[in-house]
C-alpha cells in the first residue's frame, strides 16, 4: 500500500498542481519546499495542515494517511464519491425512485 508522501504526491498531480500551487493553497509559509519534504518523507504535516491538505486536494485525511485502500476516499479513483451524508445512485434507479414517487403522489391525490 502507498504511503502519504505517495498519496499526497499522487493527489496533488491528479489535480494538476505544483508544489509551490498547494502550497499557497493551504497557507503553508515556506512554501513548495514543506510540500517537497512531505513528498519526500523528510518531514510530516501536523494535523491542521492535513485537514487543509485533504480539503485542497478532494479527499479525506483518513486517505491521505492510511494503509489500507477505500476508493470511496481515492481522489484518483473514477468511482463517483458522494460527499458525506449522501449516496451515490445509477441514474437509471433515480429515474425509477423518482417514477415511483409521482405515482405514489398521484395516487393521493385520487383517494
Amino acid at each position: 500500500m502507498s504511503s502519504f508522501p505517495e498519496r499526497l504526491a499522487i493527489a496533488r498531480n491528479k489535480l494538476g498542481l505544483t508544489q509551490a500551487q498547494l502550497a499557497e493553497q493551504i497557507g503553508v509559509k515556506s512554501g513548495k519546499q514543506v510540500i517537497y519534504k512531505w513528498e519526500k518523507g523528510q518531514q510530516e504535516p501536523n494535523l491542521s495542515q492535513l485537514v487543509r491538505l485533504a480539503q485542497e486536494l478532494n479527499t479525506s485525511v483518513s486517505w491521505l494517511v492510511s494503509d489500507s485502500y477505500d476508493p470511496n476516499l481515492d481522489p484518483t479513483s473514477d468511482k463517483p464519491v458522494a460527499p458525506p451524508g449522501y449516496v451515490v445512485l445509477p441514474a437509471d434507479e433515480v429515474i425509477h425512485m423518482q417514477r415511483e414517487l409521482l405515482r405514489y403522489q398521484q395516487e393521493g391525490r385520487r383517494e
